[in-house]
């Protein structure tokens, strides 16, 4: 039996992103994005810690050597959990241009696939085309390797590492692409699930892919920002199930615990309020899905 339960109440009062589960603590990363905040839940003691950049911050991932990479405005940094304020600038995206970078994962190999978007406090009035999505290499080069996104945003690569797959959330499609795990190339682009069809929603926003995940049998999970669930996707895009959760604004998921069998989602507060929805910014567990993931990769690099 599917359980859903809130396991941080509001966690943040803006835009909640990027949950990754750290197998060596048990814990979970997540960020509250518009706020600049890089969180870190102990699934153990319940105990939650953070630390501030003051400006957006899309993503945090380990890196293998120690400490964490994360994106802060069109940045990615290497820092450690003691000192955020020391990190090391490891790339600069689209410098001199109202950008910053959001959503991003590690393939298999360890190299970093992040993507950018325009800075923009209403998602409504994005002009479509103004973000890529890039590639930092082990070695600390970095590439352009697709152009012309408007809300670059959820990725993930299928178990046998052959396909990789990307959310552009504006026009709001889930894009397959045929993958070189050794060096990193994506070619032959697909459309496999299409939202730009859903109606406008009371806020004036159609519901919309965001952050995703797949779980061991290659089936996407896929958060719907303003749509109040999860979409279950078979590789094709077929729908297999939808999981509706306590919160307009979902964000984004990946596999956690012990045997990688909960799913943590996360969820925003931005543009609502508590009377519209008490559970916004919250973190959900959902249990009994009967499927499971991963570990997630860390960042293999420089």
């Amino acid at each position: 039996m599917v359980e859903v339960e809130t396991v941080i109440k509001n966690a943040v009062p803006g835009l909640g992103e990027g949950p990754f589960w750290e197998e060596k603590t048990q814990s979970l990363l997540f960020v509250d994005l518009t706020g600049g905040i890089v969180h870190r839940w102990h699934s153990k003691t319940n105990q939650m810690e953070k630390v501030s950049f003051g400006t957006y911050t899309g993503f945090a991932i380990p890196h293998s050597r120690g400490g964490y990479v994360a994106g802060v405005g069109n940045k990615i940094l290497h820092f450690q959990w003691d000192a955020p304020k020391d990190g090391k600038v490891l790339a600069e995206v689209e410098k001199g241009l109202p950008n910053r970078l959001n959503d991003a994962k590690c393939d298999p190999k360890g190299r970093l696939f992040a993507g950018s978007m325009k800075i923009d406090t209403n998602p409504a009035t994005l002009i479509p085309g103004q973000g890529n999505l890039y590639r930092l290499d082990a070695d600390g080069t970095i590439s352009r390797c697709r152009e012309k996104c408007t809300i670059s945003n959820g990725l993930g690569w299928s178990p046998d590492n052959k396909t990789m797959y990307f959310i552009d959330s504006r026009p709001g499609v889930v894009y397959a692409y045929d993958y070189d795990v050794t060096t990193g190339d994506i070619c032959n682009e697909r459309t496999i699930f299409d939202m730009s069809g859903e109606e406008v929603g009371p806020s004036g926003l159609k519901p919309c892919p965001d952050g995703m995940t797949v779980d061991t049998d290659g089936n996407l999970w896929v958060a719907v920002f303003e749509g109040s669930r999860l979409i279950n996707l078979d590789p094709s895009g077929k729908i297999l199930r939808e999981i509706a959760l306590p919160a307009r604004r979902i964000t984004s998921c990946c596999f956690g615990g012990e045997n990688y069998d909960e799913l943590y989602v996360t969820s925003a507060m931005f543009g609502l309020n508590l009377e519209q929805d008490p559970l916004a910014g919250s973190v959900f567990r959902i249990k009994g899905l009967g499927c499971k993931g991963g570990p997630a990769v860390s960042y293999q690099g420089v």
